[in-house]
Parts: C-alpha cells; sequence; structure tokens
C-alpha cells in the first residue's frame, strides 16, 4: 500500500472521527444547556428557601409580641416551615441531579477522548 493511500484513508478516517465529535460536541452541549437551565432552577429554590426563612422568622417574631393571635400565627408558622421542609427537599433533589450531570458530563468527554485516541492508535498501528 503505498503512502499516499495510507496517508488518504488516515485522513478520511480523521474526518469520520471530527464528525462524530460534532455530533458529540452537540449533544455535550445540550446537556450542558440542561445543566444551566436546572442550576438555575436550584438558584431559584435556593433564593425561596431565603425567602421563606426570613418569612419564618417573622412569624415568630410576631408570636412573641402577639400572644393573643397565638393559634393563626402558630398556623401561619406550621405552613411556612412546610413548605421550607418541601422546598429544602426539592433542594437536595436538584443537587443531586446537578452532581450526577456533572459525572456523565465528565465520564462523556473521557469516553470520546479515549474512544479517539484508541482509533487513533488502531488505525496507526495497521499495516
Amino acid at each position: 500500500m503505498s503512502t499516499d493511500r495510507r496517508i488518504q484513508e488516515l485522513e478520511a478516517h480523521l474526518y469520520e472521527m471530527r464528525e462524530e465529535l460534532n455530533v458529540k460536541s452537540v449533544a455535550l452541549d445540550q446537556r450542558n444547556a440542561e445543566l444551566l437551565d436546572i442550576q438555575n432552577h436550584l438558584d431559584q429554590l435556593q433564593s425561596n428557601i431565603a425567602s421563606l426563612n426570613q418569612d419564618r422568622l417573622h412569624y415568630k417574631a410576631e408570636y412573641e409580641k402577639i400572644k393573643e393571635s397565638e393559634s393563626k400565627i402558630q398556623k401561619d408558622l406550621m405552613e411556612v416551615e412546610n413548605e421550607l421542609k418541601m422546598k429544602s427537599e426539592e433542594l437536595e433533589e436538584f443537587k443531586e441531579k446537578v452532581q450526577v450531570y456533572r459525572y456523565l458530563i465528565v465520564k462523556n468527554i473521557f469516553l470520546m477522548i479515549f474512544d479517539l485516541f484508541c482509533n487513533c492508535c488502531k488505525k496507526m498501528l495497521r499495516p
């Protein structure tokens, strides 16, 4: 087999690998966009939790000031705490999802690089 022919084959293979990398890059970009959406949602949840925590503290202070409206303020406080608990659980779920997405993205990058490296090595070692 001539050197020119071998070079042409390697160039063709390199082109195929570039196309595959482009396709995988698009998928990775989509996953990054999803990760950003999740991160934005996570930020919103953190803001909501901080706001709910401030509300809880406000109701607690009102409870100390106004003993005669104790039952209503206790009810409001319980609602805020329940909401805070639910939002905290949602926050933990989203944190776990973010970690999973980060792991998947890093894993996919390493797998793509490893796959490309292996393919290059295989092509170079063939007679």
